[in-house]
């Protein structure tokens, strides 16, 4: 057996018998801030006069200087969406962000340094800020955004220069930890020094998995390698300490970042905004590249698990009116037609190309398929010879130029 193969192996195994790993399982994101939570509150203890916290010193470095050392921090979880808000003198406020099962995005951070500088009416909403009554003006809470601290395995996105926002892995988290944790008395920290050097050792070894696991370049939408980690009964499994999934969402978000770097796309079309995103739904992986206007008006394609889909979303459009919609787009030659194929599943045809790609579903009362209230789309299904990073990319780029043409047909 492979040596990176063996290692693995051997973590997963580790991972299984350590009771603070499994008391992670709850929800992994919040276990990690909840408990550098604690770390912090104990750093106020065992920090000496004119050194700081060392705690806040790892996550906030020169942010967290002389200024705040003699002075304690109000710590909240949860706040306003915020993983972790620690506030000095009722005004300075340092943010700490943990994205371990998902992308962080520019949009998502500036509303969280909004959020503490600006207050939040009952009539404003969260997520654009904007209100009804006052039309987006928004009231100053007289707190300051100080500096906020993006976590996770990998840096997912690029944070612009002069940001208030920097990234830290957990890799480096841990290296900054164990420092910490050598330089504490035994006799004196017994407690706190067990716990951190098992949080440590299991923090390291979740890291370690992921980057064995996932490659750093991605050159398929192909998986089938985590699922190898489940196949044997008589080796531990990824699913026995639920970093499958994990893994699949890290594989679908390294996906989306190559995307994301390569398409090449127009920003905006028509008052539509270029949106690459990835996620898990259904137990399954997936990456959306969509020409995007609010939250419901989308053209564009959608892969997930073996499907690559072409979609359309209209807000105000409803169940009983989608196939009117889809007749409109198949006249752009958006959808296509479908014919039976005579085989055991029934399965649907599509066929929208001069190259006859199909594109299928499962419902045979419909042509398509659909979510609630008004997301459609056809699928074609993807297999050895076209997964690839380079052809999946190859299609995207002409169907999202295709549906910059639909787009402008429509008048949409």
């Amino acid at each position: 057996m492979d040596k990176k193969v063996d290692e693995v192996y051997e973590m997963i195994e580790n991972l299984k018998h350590s009771p603070l790993y499994a008391m992670s399982l709850g929800g992994s994101e919040l276990y990690h801030s909840n408990f550098w939570a604690w770390l912090i509150k104990y750093g106020e203890e065992i920090k000496h006069e004119g050194e700081g916290n060392p705690f806040l010193k790892i996550f906030f470095g020169e942010y967290y200087n002389e200024d705040y050392y003699s002075k304690t921090p109000k710590i909240d979880r949860e706040k306003e969406n915020r993983d972790l808000t620690i506030v000095f003198n009722k005004k300075d406020v340092f943010v700490i962000e943990n994205k371990l099962k998902s992308i962080a995005t520019i949009e998502q951070l500036e509303r969280y340094k909004n959020s503490v500088e600006f207050e939040l009416n009952k009539d404003v909403n969260i997520k654009t800020h904007k209100s009804k009554k006052n039309f987006g003006q928004k009231k100053e809470t007289g707190r300051k955004f100080k500096c906020g601290v993006l976590t996770g395995i990998s840096e997912d996105i690029n944070l612009p220069k002069n940001s208030l926002w920097h990234f830290l892995s957990y890799e480096k988290i841990c290296k900054d930890l164990s420092i910490i944790c050598k330089k504490m008395n035994r006799s004196d920290n017994s407690f706190y020094k067990d716990i951190l050097e098992n949080y440590i050792k299991d923090t390291e070894q979740i890291s370690l998995i992921i980057t064995k696991i996932v490659p750093q370049e991605i050159n398929t939408w192909n998986m089938n390698t985590i699922d190898d980690f489940n196949n044997d009964n008589k080796l531990p499994k990824l699913s026995d300490i639920r970093m499958d999934d994990l893994c699949k969402k890290k594989w679908a978000n390294e996906f989306a970042k190559m995307l994301r770097e390569q398409l090449n796309l127009d920003d905006s079309v028509k008052g539509y905004e270029l949106k690459v995103a990835s996620g898990f739904t259904n137990k399954q992986p997936l990456v959306e590249v969509f020409y995007r206007k609010g939250k419901d008006d989308l053209i564009g394609i959608q892969i997930q698990g073996a499907q690559y889909r072409r979609c359309f979303s209209k807000s105000g459009d409803k169940e009983t009116n989608l196939k009117n919609r889809f007749l409109e787009l198949k006249k752009e030659n958006w959808f296509s037609d479908y014919t039976y194929k005579n085989n055991k599943k029934n399965e649907i045809e599509f066929r929208y190309s001069e190259k006859s790609e199909q594109y299928q579903t499962n419902q045979q009362k419909e042509n398509f398929c659909s979510y609630k209230p008004s997301f459609i789309y056809q699928h074609r299904n993807l297999n050895k010879e076209n997964c690839s990073f380079e052809a999946i990319l190859k299609s995207i780029i002409e169907d999202m130029e295709f549906a910059k043409q639909v787009l402008n047909e429509l008048n949409l």
